[in-house]
């Protein structure tokens, strides 16, 4: 234990449970007065760690400072290693979206998937019909084993058929609106607002599905068609809005029908028998809806429909003589038009055997005569006589 300080240095000490003050401390006391509790009366000496001390060290040599004389010189000419002489170019910067190119092709094969999927589904609404119609004869009357047997298998046939194409029918749409939703962004000129891990998880993940593919098929769409409000937030059209109501009632009588058709009560499998027809007729109107928003997004990437005649020209009728380049004086040396009095005074003086000069008359000397390019009768001459031509 250290020694502890001289009486003078250790006034003022405060205890740390109780918090007093200690009064001057008589040597060797050191305890608190007042609760026995040791003091902090200890002082800690900070020393050098063991180790060589500065002083042991060797002298730090001196480095010597080499003065900077210019650039290398190459005698007596530059290496042949090296950059080339060139001079500095800004880099180019990388555009992201320089690559993405519209799926046009891709929208038009899910758009004829989605139809051929609305057929089988319609074909099996109408199988399903066929079976409650069959349900309700079977109340009051025996059927005919062969009718139920080709009720069953077109029933089953085109319930098949239809889910088969429903999902080559996801499976074509999917990635193809993945790639538009980017596609449409870099057309407009803006950044991608979501992931594409986003746009897959919205179309995918079910119940998510119902208002997230909606959600992704109006911004493609209002991103090509500039349709936006005032606010800046994408509208939906006509179109889309039809079929996200559609999406809606088909997804909702979907969970309906597999929560009815637990039950194994008549009742049951007779409510679920008109709900298949509901569903049929749903997922037929869906997909309707679905392959018309896929061709309408093709037909925004691909531009307005080029007209057949566009850029044609009527051509005037050709000509059947050579054009003249001053048709007035053409008709005035044909006789079509009468020569002006300064014309006439020129011409009698230019007649042969007249031994008067040639003259111009002024050309106030004889009253102006209007020249008549379509009349094709006699003329007045300057004289008041009738010319004969």
């Amino acid at each position: 234990m250290p020694t502890p300080p001289p009486t003078a240095l250790r006034t003022d000490v405060r205890c740390r449970r109780c918090a007093r003050i200690q009064p001057s401390l008589p040597p060797g006391v050191f305890h608190c007065l007042y609760c026995g509790t040791p003091l902090p009366l200890q002082r800690w000496v900070a020393h050098p760690p063991p180790g060589p001390q500065p002083s042991d060290r060797p002298p730090a040599r001196k480095v010597r400072r080499v003065r900077y004389a210019g650039p290398p010189r190459y005698r007596p000419a530059p290496p042949r290693w090296g950059f080339p002489p060139t001079g500095w170019r800004p880099a180019e910067p990388t555009d992201p979206d320089a690559g993405v190119q519209a799926p046009i092709g891709a929208l038009r094969v899910a758009a004829a998937a989605a139809f051929l999927t609305a057929g089988l589904c319609a074909v099996a609404a109408a199988g399903e019909i066929w079976r409650f119609r069959l349900m309700l004869q079977g109340r009051t009357m025996v059927l005919d084993g062969n009718r139920l047997a080709v009720s069953d298998r077109l029933l089953v046939l085109a319930s098949w058929l239809a889910l088969l194409a429903a999902f080559v029918t996801a499976l074509l749409a999917t990635p193809a609106i993945v790639r538009a939703h980017r596609a449409a962004a870099a057309t407009a000129g803006r950044s991608v607002t979501r992931r594409p891990i986003d746009v897959w998880l919205r179309l995918l993940v079910p119940l998510w599905n119902s208002y997230g593919a909606g959600q992704v098929l109006t911004e493609t769409e209002a991103l090509l068609a500039h349709r936006e409000s005032r606010a800046g937030s994408p509208q939906t059209s006509v179109l889309i809005r039809w079929w996200w109501l559609s999406w809606l009632i088909s997804s909702a009588l979907t969970i309906v029908t597999l929560v009815r058709g637990l039950g194994g009560s008549v009742q049951a499998i007779a409510d679920t028998v008109e709900l298949h027809i509901a569903v049929d007729a749903a997922a037929a109107l869906v997909t309707l809806l679905g392959g018309l928003v896929l061709l309408r997004l093709a037909r925004l990437f691909a531009g307005p429909r080029r007209n057949r005649w566009a850029g044609w020209t009527v051509a005037p009728p050709a000509l059947t003589r050579p054009r003249l380049d001053d048709p007035v004086a053409a008709r005035r040396r044909s006789g079509v038009v009468p020569p002006t009095a300064k014309e006439m005074v020129t011409i009698r003086a230019a007649a042969p055997g007249s031994d008067s000069p040639v003259q111009t008359a002024p050309d106030d000397a004889y009253p102006a005569v209007p020249d008549h390019a379509d009349q094709d009768g006699p003329a007045t001459g300057p004289a008041g006589t009738d010319t004969e031509h």
